[in-house]
């Protein structure tokens, strides 16, 4: 199953990298999004800057998360490596791509997300392999 669920998301990482056009647009629709929250209270400290971090950090927490599931244990690490091999591929691409931007801090936020998913999957195999044993 886990195997399965990599495939399809990778697909869709693929998808994300190879598209002719940000995933956001020009941006502007977020911005909008932003000052429109602002007036319900959304902390000032949350910038478009901020929220495209955490994107690159979330999209790739459950690609770390399948990867660390379908290796052995004792190589959870390896799924981080992938990750951070993945990312650094597509931010190449993107360089290749017109109208795309690669980017360093993307490439750190994609390992970032990549390392919360590894270490998700060690706590669930932990807490799993706890509840078998008691």
């Amino acid at each position: 199953m886990y195997i399965t669920l990599l495939g399809l998301y990778a697909t869709l990482i693929a998808v994300i990298v190879l598209s002719p056009n940000r995933v956001d647009g020009d941006g502007m629709g977020v911005y909008r999004i932003l000052y429109g929250l602002y007036g319900w209270g959304l902390p000032r400290w949350i910038t478009y800057q901020t929220v495209e971090v955490s994107a690159n950090v979330i999209v790739m927490v459950p690609f770390g998360m399948l990867m660390a599931l379908l290796l052995p244990r004792r190589l959870w690490w390896v799924a981080v490596i992938v990750c951070s091999a993945v990312s650094l591929s597509a931010e190449v691409v993107q360089a290749l791509l017109p109208g795309r931007m690669p980017s360093a801090s993307d490439w750190i936020a994609n390992t970032a997300g990549g390392l919360a998913g590894a270490g998700i999957a060690v706590l669930f195999r932990a807490q799993k392999g706890a509840k078998v044993s008691t």
